[in-house]
Parts: structure tokens; C-alpha cells; sequence
């Protein structure tokens, strides 16, 4: 377990330094403009709570892990929701002006979502490999921690700034 805390520790330190926090960060692009990005994010962001419901979530808990890990699954699950709210905030939909369709092709057919669709598929494949083994399903949702702790946080440096002049509270 030590291990895996260790890794995941070098691993969100190495995360953090890649180059998209440090554009994140810079102030060369209006704050508005660094979150323009979300649509980017948006399948894995809005599949994330399926992911928590059905695949990282132990039906029956049986140990001490087990749980630790399901109520990680009940705190991510609402990530999908807050997520939609800030689309709203940021109003991406005109911004974007896209149609269903576009959306659906954006999500579904786009070359530039492709990685976004391996990845999801990629992570709840994890959860097959894992034979519900507790401990190694604990390494998986600390690495998807650690990710996730470094996009939350980046982000959410652009979002206090984005408050502080739209004074509308980003989640």
C-alpha cells in the first residue's frame, strides 16, 4: 500500500508539471479563454459517473478496502453534474453554437475525441482486469485520484479568477 501512495505521489507531481497547466496558469490568455477547453474533457467528465455507479463500486462491499473505495465512487460520482452547471456558467453552448448533432458527432465521431473514447473504455477496462481485487482496484482509483486531484486543482485557480470578474461561483 505504501508503494502505491508512493508512486501515485511521484506520478501527480510529474502530471503537474506538463506543459498544459503551465498554459493553464499563464495569464497570456484571458481567464474566460483557459477553460475553453472543457469541451475537450466533456465524455470522460460526464462518463465518470456511470464509471463510480458500475464499475469501480463494490455491489457488496466485504472489506475494510472495499468500502474506502465506494465512498470514493459516491464523491466522484457527482463530478458529471458540476461539471454540466460550470457549462452552463461558462455558456459554452453559445459560445459553441453547436446542434445535437454536432455534439453528438463531437463526442462519438470526432478524431479529436478519439483519445478522449480509448481512455474512458481504457479505465473501465481496468476494473474487468482487476478481478475485484480490492488492493489492486485501490492502486487504479488512486492513479485516477492523482489526476484528477491535479486537473481539480489547476483548474480551479482559473475558476477563483473567473469569479473574482464574472462574481458568478464556479464548482
Amino acid at each position: 500500500m505504501e508503494q502505491v501512495m508512493k508512486l501515485r505521489d511521484a506520478r501527480q507531481e510529474e502530471i503537474g508539471r506538463h506543459a498544459f497547466f503551465d498554459w493553464l496558469r499563464s495569464d497570456r490568455v484571458p481567464v474566460l479563454d483557459r477553460l475553453a477547453f472543457a469541451p475537450a474533457g466533456a465524455l470522460f467528465i460526464m462518463q465518470f459517473r456511470d464509471i463510480n455507479r458500475w464499475v469501480l463500486r463494490f455491489p457488496e462491499p466485504r472489506t475494510e478496502y472495499e468500502w474506502v473505495i465506494n465512498l470514493g465512487t459516491l464523491e466522484d460520482e457527482k463530478h458529471s453534474r458540476m461539471f454540466l452547471q460550470d457549462w452552463r456558467k461558462l455558456d459554452l453552448d453559445t459560445r459553441l453554437g453547436w446542434r445535437a448533432s454536432d455534439v453528438l458527432w463531437w463526442l462519438f465521431l470526432s478524431p479529436d475525441q478519439e483519445v478522449f473514447r480509448r481512455s474512458g473504455i481504457e479505465f473501465m477496462r481496468l476494473a474487468v482486469d482487476d478481478g475485484d481485487d480490492a488492493l489492486i482496484r485501490f492502486g487504479h482509483s488512486e492513479a485516477g485520484e492523482a489526476t484528477g486531484h491535479v486537473m481539480l486543482s489547476n483548474t480551479a485557480r482559473v475558476a477563483v479568477e473567473l469569479s473574482g470578474l464574472s462574481g458568478l461561483d464556479y464548482r
